[in-house]
């Protein structure tokens, strides 16, 4: 299966976690485990994938924040409505070719990184229910640098 492309499982009523063997899948690019009730932390094995460019995890159970953020051609990064907790990675900025960013409805908290200023690819920039924010004028001044964003 070393040559499988996609694999789209969304609202499958899938139970338990990702198999890190999923890592195994070199050609794999597009990867959809949405509306299911998984659990547990994303492999680090699929962050070695080479061509992956779409991960949509969105509205699963409970995936920890120690999620690996090193997909350099990453493209759509969907996890919305989730259980992710904690403050948001800055490496998130290292995936330049960002073009939709989807963490709304999950528990992060704190300032967003104001690294996310440098996407200058992201369309889509959703964060809606979270707890962002430090109490600082300047927050949100980043959103200026995301040019070509049409979401937020």
């Amino acid at each position: 299966m070393t040559k499988l492309s996609k694999l789209l499982l969304g609202a499958k009523d899938l139970v338990g976690t990702i198999p890190p063997s999923l890592g195994n899948l070199t050609s794999l690019h597009n990867f959809t485990l949405a509306r299911n009730h998984l659990e547990g932390s994303i492999p680090h094995a699929l962050a070695q994938l080479s061509n992956f460019k779409e991960l949509y995890l969105g509205l699963n159970g409970t995936l920890p924040s120690n999620m690996a953020l090193a997909f350099p051609n990453l493209r759509k990064f969907l996890v919305g409505g989730n259980y992710f907790n904690g403050t948001f990675p800055s490496s998130i900025s290292n995936i330049t070719g960002l073009q939709k960013f989807d963490i709304s409805s999950n528990g992060f908290n704190g300032p967003i990184p104001p690294t996310l200023g440098s996407l200058n690819k992201l369309q889509i920039f959703q964060v809606a229910g979270n707890s962002f924010g430090s109490g600082e004028t300047n927050d949100l001044d980043f959103l200026s640098s995301l040019t070509n964003c049409t979401q937020l």
